[in-house]
């Protein structure tokens, strides 16, 4: 069972269908049901138990401290509340790359959301950071999230190796997010 709406946490991001905000320590419950979710995980890694979550938690309120306008943000439907999953905009690994990423229920896939909010969190980051280039990986065989990338702009360059594992790497640069215009969220 997905949670609804959890904690109150602050607004960070709002789209036309979306509100992100902040996690908070109330939101353990949500994070463990959707990193516990076999299907979400299937490209990502084991399933996380609820200690686990609780670490993911408490790293995710420390990079708000951190490093102000990056993190990981709590992606909620606006007219319903529903948890739909999470979004992030945070340093991949231990790279110099700033990573845009995103995770939600099955339920919820297919909808456009994850373009959606990760095109908002694009936005912010050459906008409010002002990044110059932004990057996003995936497991080889997630076409499904390659497909989000590339419906923001982003080119595939080559396979790479972080956080342990075999991806592949995209980005894109200021210039070039601007000229293509993205895709239009929604």
């Amino acid at each position: 069972m997905e949670p609804q709406q959890t904690g109150s946490g602050a607004v960070f991001l709002q789209t036309p269908r979306l509100t992100l905000r902040h996690f908070t320590a109330e939101d353990v419950p949500a994070m463990f049901a959707l990193n516990s979710d076999p299907v979400v995980m299937q490209f990502i890694g084991p399933a996380e138990t609820m200690e686990q979550s609780k670490a993911t938690i408490q790293r995710v309120l420390l990079r708000y401290q951190e490093r102000p306008g990056t993190g990981a943000w709590m992606t909620q439907r606006t007219m319903d509340g529903a948890f739909l999953g999470f979004h992030l905009l945070k340093q991949l690994d231990t790279s110099g790359h700033t990573e845009v990423g995103y995770r939600l229920f099955p339920r919820y896939w297919g909808q456009g959301y994850a373009t959606e909010a990760a095109h908002a969190l694009l936005e912010h980051g050459f906008g409010g950071l002002g990044l110059s280039r932004i990057v996003g990986i995936t497991h080889p065989d997630n076409r499904a999230s390659q497909r989000v990338l590339m419906k923001l702009g982003m080119d595939y360059r080559r396979m790479d190796h972080f956080y342990g594992v075999d991806v592949t790497f995209f980005d894109v640069d200021l210039a070039t997010f601007r000229q293509r215009k993205a895709v239009t969220p929604g």
